[in-house]
């Protein structure tokens, strides 16, 4: 009985340490925007293509996106040539930031039938993008918006799908540094009427 009460104890406080985790870093995007909207106990930079994507990478409002076209067709394609966007948070007057989670929609939208398999995945300086913080995000709901064109229309706002990786692990607890965020794309297809989306982006940290 001991064991069961201290178990819902743990999940209830759990719970509750969650739910009162601050939005420290947002990026609506709003009206192409690459600035953060909240930044209480950070300073964060803007958010931004990596260098070789900076010429194909576009802002709109609500979201940042990139033609498939110019994207690399893998995993280990995409880290060989830096195909990312990236942010960085830096704790606010020297005091320690315990972070939470790192959360954003992404989507696979264009013309015509998907094609292809595309995804994301997410890296940090903590650990000089070594690793993955959580399973790559294989793309498996692609938006065909052809339906919804006319001739020389531009591509309308796509669905999005929200993700969530968990930063409540000891690496990014308690940080007195800048930590850099890059979410890296890929994509197989070759259709110049395709693009990777990403919106909504936010970093949380706790109380």
């Amino acid at each position: 009985m001991r064991t069961l009460l201290a178990s819902v104890v743990l999940v209830v406080w759990s719970s509750v340490i969650l739910s009162a985790a601050e939005t420290v870093a947002q990026y609506p995007f709003a009206g192409g925007s690459p600035k953060s909207t909240a930044a209480s106990k950070v300073v964060a930079s803007d958010f931004q293509p990596s260098e070789a994507m900076a010429k194909s990478a576009k802002f709109a409002d609500t979201l940042v996106f990139v033609p498939v076209k110019a994207t690399p067709d893998s995993v280990d394609t995409a880290i060989e040539k830096n195909s990312y966007f990236s942010f960085t948070v830096t704790p606010a007057s020297g005091k320690p930031l315990s972070l939470a989670a790192l959360n954003f929609g992404t989507a696979y939208y264009g013309t015509g039938p998907k094609a292809g398999k595309a995804g994301f995945f997410v890296r940090s300086s903590v650990d000089d993008f070594a690793a993955d913080l959580a399973p790559v995000i294989e793309v498996s709901n692609y938006h065909s918006v052809s339906n919804q064109m006319e001739p020389g229309d531009e591509l309308p706002p796509p669905l999005f799908d929200a993700q969530s990786v968990d930063l409540s692990g000891p690496a990014f607890q308690k940080l007195t540094k800048p930590v850099e965020f890059r979410i890296y794309f890929f994509d197989s297809a070759l259709s110049p009427a395709r693009r990777l989306a990403v919106s909504e982006v936010s970093v949380t940290a706790k109380p």
